[in-house]
């Protein structure tokens, strides 16, 4: 069933006694209401809330909050004054919270109640890129909200400035267990220094002066000049070896050319072969002359041969001499590298417990040296927080609102009004306007009693 604006404006002026009824019924009701609601006063105070950290390059302050972090820190502030923490701190203050007695639980029931009820009364606005924190405190009488919202404030700069303190106390306590750690550190490695030189003897801390390693060095010298001496000896052997394959004597080898012994008797042979040519042919075969001069040359070529075999043995004797000197040598240089290597192994421990020292000596005199300034400008970082206006007395009460209590009931009323007048009309109806007519096509209106109603051609 649909009504056109004709049709509601015939109803509603029908049934206005109604509407209007239902609207001071309304209006009175409210009224009532907010005559026997209790009142309530709010008293608000403004806090300032910075967060500065301290400089470790100039011990300066300055601010460290980013743009994305500041509202994350602002809403952390908040609920840390919305805290029962707070709470609790500003009953205690103001002597409404006392300690548990012998009804424990009880009394922790009471105290848990006392503090939701101040955490209804209790709200904090601030964020959304501003530092400024207003803290807003409801009482049932101008004093006591004015010394609830002062006393909040309080309560929660003191609990933050003993937060800050703990914190200054927790980096102290951390600086004084690592100096302990570090001077133990430095004792201990001192200690392992000390008796590793008393275990090994050694106190050189220059590898480049030691004696030994210098001897190392002329030893590997003197094994390269014996490695080439046997080759030059192993060389000589093999050439003589040919020679003496290919049917040359000992004493005409060129090897032997050099020694003067042999030269010597070669001389004395070559004297007397000289002396026989001279007389063999004036005196004959069998001249006591001759025949002496030709023993004298024998007993020559006879020791020739033997001091050529003599070199000869020598010389092949010479390459065994050699090779042993380098297998006696070659251990020699063995024995020395490792006592080297473990000189220089005990050097380079030496040197690695003597860096650690340094280093941890290091460490120890820069933390020292910087323990006084950490105690008074640490790296903890501390929030900075000013009371830009403390909460006065208010002048009126902030609950309940009289006049926008009174125009919503108003409202209120008169929508119901309307929305009763409508459930009653629409229960029974009549007619109101020529358009109801128009319901039941048989009846057709006879005439309009009143003023006259404009009609469309």
């Amino acid at each position: 069933m649909s009504v056109n604006a004709n049709q509601l404006g015939a109803i509603l002026f029908a049934r206005r006694r109604v509407i209007v009824g239902v609207a001071l019924a309304t209006l009175l009701a409210t009224a009532l209401l907010l005559a026997v609601r209790p009142r309530l006063w709010t008293a608000s105070s403004d806090v300032y809330v910075d967060f500065k950290a301290n400089n470790p390059l100039d011990g300066t302050m300055y601010s460290s909050l980013s743009a994305t972090s500041d509202d994350n820190y602002i809403q952390t502030q908040i609920d840390m004054i919305q805290s029962p923490a707070v709470i609790e701190r500003m009953l205690k203050t103001q002597g409404l919270l006392v300690s548990d007695g012998a009804n424990g639980t009880n009394d922790a029931k009471a105290r848990d109640l006392l503090v939701q009820s101040v955490a209804r009364n209790l709200t904090v606005t601030g964020g959304h890129g501003s530092r400024i924190l207003q803290v807003s405190f409801a009482g049932d009488s101008p004093t006591r909200a004015r010394d609830g919202a002062n006393a909040i404030v309080n309560a929660y700069l003191a609990l933050s400035q003993e937060v800050s303190q703990s914190s200054a106390r927790s980096v102290s306590q951390q600086y004084n267990a690592q100096l302990e750690q570090l001077r133990r550190e430095v004792n201990t490695i001192q200690s392992d220094l000390t008796k590793y030189r008393e275990q090994t003897g050694n106190i050189d801390q220059q590898p480049d002066n030691m004696e030994s390693t210098r001897r190392l060095h002329d030893m590997l010298s003197e094994q390269q000049t014996l490695q080439a001496q046997i080759r030059d000896a192993r060389a000589r052997n093999e050439a003589t070896g040919k020679l003496l394959a290919a049917g040359t004597r000992p004493e005409d080898l060129p090897q032997l050319a050099t020694l003067a012994s042999l030269n010597e008797l070669r001389e004395g042979l070559t004297q007397v072969n000289r002396q026989i040519g001279t007389v063999d042919g004036a005196l004959g075969r069998n001249h006591p002359t001759v025949r002496g001069l030709l023993a004298e040359r024998q007993r020559l070529q006879s020791r020739v041969a033997v001091a050529a075999q003599a070199a000869l043995s020598a010389q092949r004797d010479d390459l065994a001499r050699l090779q042993a000197q380098a297998a006696a040598l070659d251990s020699d240089i063995e024995a020395q590298r490792k006592h080297v290597l473990q000189q220089l192994g005990e050097r380079d421990r030496i040197a690695a417990y003597q860096r650690q020292l340094d280093g941890a000596e290091r460490v120890y005199n820069d933390v020292l040296q910087k323990y006084g300034s950490v105690l008074m400008a640490s790296s903890v970082t501390l929030p900075r927080m000013v009371v830009l206006h403390v909460a006065g007395t208010p002048v009126k009460p902030s609950s309940p609102k009289v006049t926008r209590s009174l125009l919503a009931g108003m409202l209120v009323g008169v929508l119901g009004g309307i929305g009763l007048a409508l459930l009653l009309e629409l229960g029974k109806r009549r007619v109101r306007c020529a358009q109801d007519l128009s319901r039941n096509p048989a009846l057709n209106m006879i005439g309009h009693i009143g003023r006259p109603v404009a009609t469309k051609t």
